[in-house]
């Protein structure tokens, strides 16, 4: 697949994805994984969201709520929901002929821009920013060229 958008010469390719290893792991490490991801998730949900807001409720059951259940339950072909930490992403596109493209660190104003809670942070990671909540990885945003 990677090849195949190499060959459309995109001017830039941006890749967000849950900085978590939920791929290539087995079952318990997997769960471990899980655990650590989804916790601080829904701590920062917690933190920012009303508990009985509808909307919240919707996002916890209806998204992460199949993508859990998809995580832990499901092998092989079954499992859909492959994330994987955004260093094995850097590999990956590298091999294929990516390279990172120039980003400038403005993680603080990025932070004061999007008004974010004091619990996040955003840290350089090698091709763009990964986004923390009390220190763990959340979601990491690259950009290639």
């Amino acid at each position: 697949m990677l090849q195949q958008i190499k060959a459309l010469q995109p001017a830039i390719l941006t890749l967000t994805e849950p900085d978590s290893e939920h791929n290539k792991l087995r079952f318990l490490p997997r769960l471990r994984e899980s655990l650590r991801h989804y916790y601080t998730v829904f701590d920062a949900l917690d933190t920012l969201l009303p508990r009985l807001m509808p909307e919240r409720q919707i996002i916890e059951q209806e998204f992460f709520g199949r993508e859990i259940i998809n995580v832990i339950s499901c092998e092989e072909r079954q499992r859909v929901e492959r994330h994987e930490r955004h260093e094995a992403w850097m590999h990956r596109l590298m091999r294929n002929g990516f390279a990172p493209a120039p980003v400038s660190d403005a993680a603080e104003e990025i932070k004061q821009s999007l008004k974010l809670h004091e619990n996040f942070t955003i840290l350089p990671n090698g091709a763009g920013n990964t986004l923390c909540w009390k220190g763990t990885p959340v979601v990491a945003a690259t950009a290639w060229v």
